[in-house]
This record gives C-alpha cells, structure tokens and sequence, in this order.
C-alpha cells in the first residue's frame, strides 16, 4: 500500500496538477491517506468510518482554534 500513497503524494506534487490546496497540505504535512480494499468490499467499512471520524473531531478542533489558515485534507484510496 506504501506505493499507492507514494503515487499519490507525486500525482499532487506533479506540475500538470491543479489543486494548490492539496499541494499545500501535503507540503505541510497536512494530508491524511487511508487505503483500503475495493470499494465494494465491506470488511474495511469500520476502519473507512473511524477515519473519517477522527479527521473530522481534528478539523473541529483545529476551527475552535482559529487555526483556519490551515488547509488539511483527508483522502481515501481504494486499491483493487
């Protein structure tokens, strides 16, 4: 799975990519990955949703701390 989130991380980082968001949080270390099986697949399901509860509760807390010049950003990578 390692690959698949260093393949990422360079599709960001590459030139041709657009989103100066993604690159700033990756850059900063503010990009949260999960990877998981197909999407189809349900025995990743609790894991997906645990993730995306703590990245959530970490945004709300950043907020309540007027930390919003920080761009944070959660991807979910599903591998086939």
């Amino acid at each position: 799975m390692e690959n698949v989130i260093n393949t990422f991380k360079e599709k960001i980082l590459d030139k041709s990519f657009s989103c100066v968001a993604a690159k700033d949080a990756l850059n900063k270390g503010n990009i949260e990955i999960f990877t998981a099986d197909h999407l189809a697949c349900p025995h990743d399901d609790e894991k997906i949703l645990d993730f995306i509860h703590n990245f959530t509760k970490k945004q709300a807390s950043r907020n309540s701390q007027s930390d919003s010049e920080t761009c944070s950003i959660s991807a979910l990578i599903f591998v086939l």
